[in-house]
């Protein structure tokens, strides 16, 4: 069990907590606030002042030397700070590798070597340092970063490759370790068609070129934006064309160059990133560029083409959707295939494919997820008809018909952001068939870089087929237990699992599933065809139909089970009984004469199960409501009062006695609402209506307590306002407002019961009356001590009499909260920014 040991703490979230071990009663705890130190146990507790952190610092990555409980480490932001005696004093230095900051999610320290830490960063990973954390360095395997963005190959050397990061830009040359090329955000960047070992990349704020054979880095004079895309002329890599992200200086555009970066002419200029650049291979002055920006908030793009190198754009026809990646056939650059979507917005997602040069376009998505972006296309580049496909949430699909068919390759668990495909041996290509696995090729994740290889694994193919009609069947799923998966479309599948033996499962709605176990052959194809038996066996839809108000059966009611068009009529008991209906999902819908109709929805009928469906029909009769109301602390009738009831809008007012009626109600379950000014509302719900009779409600309503205090028209207009335009504005101001309706009933009866509480009251509004109206008037908030104290006499006379302990605490809270008033010293200044 636990209990609540402090509330001395700022309300915020903590993410880490350490205590010493000589000195049990001190506890440290870091959070959305900074480091927090306590000496007694959690009892009380001292926010620290750690020198060098900015203001409002969170602290997540917090820990203890094991060896010595008065040394204290911490970490914040791009800082990181030890002390030596408990938190009183601080040494505070950079966190950095080379020139890289980073944020610890994590930190612990060696218990067997004083002085060696750990620490998790989200980007890089484990880091290490071996001098009480002064330097730091990188101790994981392979890259040095999880944010993947973007990846190429040398065409000239495929061993050699680059990835995009959060972090940075890197490159491996074959077996050699990951270098870095430049610490700074990296999205995307091309290798040089014409010379080897050379490459862009585009980084936030900066666009460099790296020549890998002499190490020279060039930054070319590009304007300071961020680089989202470039390309290259394949024959003349003095020609570039760069595109930039939505938040650079001129939001998004495209960018192009004829001398290798020297001198840069803006050529398209749109209000969403260029997200792609693709040159045509064969024909160099047609362009494509594709537009959207993929984050929230989720803007539309278009895809663009040029025709003349870059000088003049029009839109294609593909447009209204986030546009993220552009492939091209390079052996025939009339076929262009293009992805898109965003997540969790509802637009455009797949892959389209255009045969005349962009001019028109097809979906092409059969087998992929339709829920989930395309973020990026590869092409086989010696056989076309095979393509990947790169989802963002839902994994890595291939297609071996140039789209036609997609079925699912792996990673599904992972967010993807691109895929690289390698070259092939040329020895290799020559002895397999179009229809292997033998493609290697990378994907980008927000996991980081992953190599993908057929070695291992075999294709599986075939038709899944109705065992009544012999018709292919589409949607039907197939999967296997070694991790392969695909849908059907028209009967037709194809899926790639690892090779051995293993067990191939397929289901489809209204069928029996159907399974098989195979064995696969590493680099062949194995083609399986199964057949599905329709699911055959009828249910059973039975019930009893009631009347509503009385509860006792109708006979006689007509019943109908749609679709289908089953019918039954209910017997003396009310009961029917629907005999050979099939499987599936129905509305059910009962007539009989003098009732209103019974409907039920969404009625699913499983295969030879009894589905019971009892409905309760509403007589056309009509009864009434009534009733006094009266005033609770007073006892007397209140005349005018009104009263509504729903459904229907039903309206009436109370005469001089304080009675109301409303009748020619239909039978059926209602609502009264009772409202009066100078009073709290009353709402009651599921009122039962009968035929023929009439409901006795009589109502007590609490006067409000500035009515029982006999306030003005123009003071309380001044107090609703302070509500409506000040305290509503603000979180703690709506937390004030909720807790004095909560408590309106107790403080009305204070106020009538108890007069030296109603002067007190008054002597508060007396003081605050006036000071709401500087605070109307746009002036500085503040609470001066005469209000607080009356403020504090008045809560803690209410607590005395009504035990109100919790809530009267936070009230005091909030009234000595500075957060509090300086947030209404925001709204005050600026109208239209309401903090959260």
């Amino acid at each position: 069990s636990w209990k609540q040991i402090s509330t001395e703490l700022e309300e915020s979230w903590f993410d880490e907590i350490v205590l010493t071990t000589d000195k049990p009663s001190v506890i440290f705890v870091g959070g959305g606030k900074g480091v927090y130190r306590s000496k007694d146990g959690g009892i009380s507790w001292s926010q620290l002042n750690i020198n060098g952190w900015p203001e409002d610092s969170w602290c997540r990555a917090l820990a203890l030397d094991p060896s010595d409980n008065h040394k204290v480490y911490a970490q914040c932001y791009y800082k990181f700070s030890k002390s030596t005696d408990l938190g009183d004093h601080w040494e505070t230095c950079d966190l950095v590798i080379g020139t890289a900051e980073f944020d610890l999610l994590t930190l612990v320290v060696d218990p067997q070597s004083p002085g060696v830490l750990y620490g998790g960063d989200v980007c890089i990973g484990i880091i290490k340092s071996e001098n009480d954390g002064i330097s730091w360095s990188t101790i994981n395997q392979g890259i040095n970063a999880n944010h993947i963005f973007h990846s190429a190959l040398d065409p000239h050397n495929p061993q050699v490759i680059a990835a995009s990061t959060l972090i940075g830009a890197f490159v491996k040359q074959g077996e050699n370790p990951w270098e870095v090329l430049d610490y700074y955000p990296s999205y995307t960047l091309v290798f040089d068609p014409q010379n080897a070992l050379t490459l862009f990349a585009g980084f936030d704020g900066k666009l460099g070129k790296f020549n890998l054979v002499s190490g020279d880095t060039t930054y070319l004079k590009f304007p300071e934006q961020t680089v989202n895309a470039i390309a290259l002329n394949s024959s003349n890599s003095e020609i570039l064309y760069v595109g930039t992200e939505f938040y650079s200086l001129d939001r998004g555009g495209l960018y192009r160059s004829s001398d290798g970066g020297d001198n840069w002419k803006r050529v398209l200029v749109k209000s969403a990133p260029i997200n792609v650049i693709k040159v045509d291979p064969h024909n160099h002055d047609i362009i494509y560029a594709g537009s959207g920006l993929f984050y929230a908030p989720v803007i539309m793009g278009n895809l663009y083409k040029s025709i003349d190198g870059g000088e003049n754009w029009f839109m294609t026809s593909l447009g209204d959707m986030v546009i993220n990646t552009i492939a091209i056939n390079p052996k025939n650059p009339e076929i262009l295939y293009v992805g898109s979507g965003a997540p969790g917005v509802d637009c455009a997602r797949g892959v389209f494919k255009s045969v005349d040069r962009g001019n028109t376009w097809q979906w092409i998505s059969d087998g992929l997820p339709l829920d989930s972006p395309i973020v990026d296309i590869e092409l086989d580049p010696n056989y076309t008809q095979i393509l990947y496909a790169a989802t963002f949430d839902k994994g890595i699909f291939i297609s071996r018909d140039g789209g036609e068919y997609w079925t699912l390759l792996g990673m599904s668990d992972y967010w993807a952001y691109d895929v690289t495909s390698s070259l092939f041996n040329k020895d290799v290509i020559q002895a397999q068939a179009p229809s292997s696995l033998v493609n290697r090729f990378y994907t980008g994740t927000a996991s980081g870089l992953y190599q993908y290889s057929g070695a291992g694994t075999g294709m599986v193919m075939g038709m899944i087929t109705d065992s009544s009609t012999g018709k292919g069947i589409t949607g039907a799923q197939v999967t296997t237990d070694t991790g392969g998966a695909a849908y059907t479309v028209n009967g037709a599948y194809l899926l790639v699992t690892a090779a051995g033996v293993c067990t191939i499962s397929i289901s489809a709605e209204g069928y029996n599933s159907n399974s098989r176990v195979i064995n696969v052959i590493s680099g062949d194809t194995l083609s399986i065809d199964l057949t599905l038996t329709p699911l055959s066996l009828p249910g059973t839809v039975s019930g009893t139909i009631t009347d509503f108000s009385t509860e006792s059966p109708i006979e006689g009611a007509t019943i109908l089970v749609d679709p289908g068009g089953y019918s039954d009529k209910s017997v003396a008991e009310g009961s029917y009984n629907l005999r050979d209906v099939m499987p599936g999902t129905y509305t059910i819908s009962v007539f009989k004469d003098g009732y209103s109709v019974g409907i039920e929805d969404g009625v699913v009928v499983t295969e030879g199960k009894t589905k019971y469906v009892n409905l309760k029909l509403s007589s056309l009769g009509t009864g009434s409501i009534e009733g006094v109301i009266t005033d609770a602390l007073s006892g007397e009738v209140i005349e005018g009062v009104e009263v509504i009831v729903d459904p229907g809008n039903f309206f009436t007012t109370t005469d001089f006695e304080g009675s109301y009626i409303i009748s020619d109600i239909r039978a059926g379950i209602y609502t009264l609402y009772v409202s009066h000014e100078g009073y709290l509302p009353y709402l009651r719900a599921n009122i039962k209506v009968i035929d023929n009779e009439s409901v006795l409600i009589n109502v007590e309503l609490q006067p409000c307590p500035s009515s029982v205090l006999g306030l003005s028209n123009k003071k309380l207009k001044k107090l609703r306002r302070f509500r409506d335009e000040i305290l509503s504005k603000n979180h703690m101001g709506r937390k004030w407002v909720s807790l004095f309706y909560l408590h309106a009933p107790t403080i009305s009866n204070c106020i009538f019961s108890d007069p030296l509480f109603k002067s007190k009251l008054l002597e508060l509004l007396n003081i605050l009356i006036p000071k709401i109206e500087d605070i109307l008037a746009t002036e500085r908030v503040s609470m001066p001590p005469q209000l607080i104290n009356k403020a504090e006499e008045c809560f803690q006379g209410l607590n005395h009499k009504h035990q109100l302990k919790t809530d009267i605490n936070e009230l005091f809270t909030i009234l000595h909260d500075e957060e509090f008033l300086k947030q209404f010293n925001v709204i005050l200044e600026n109208q239209t920014q309401i903090p959260r």
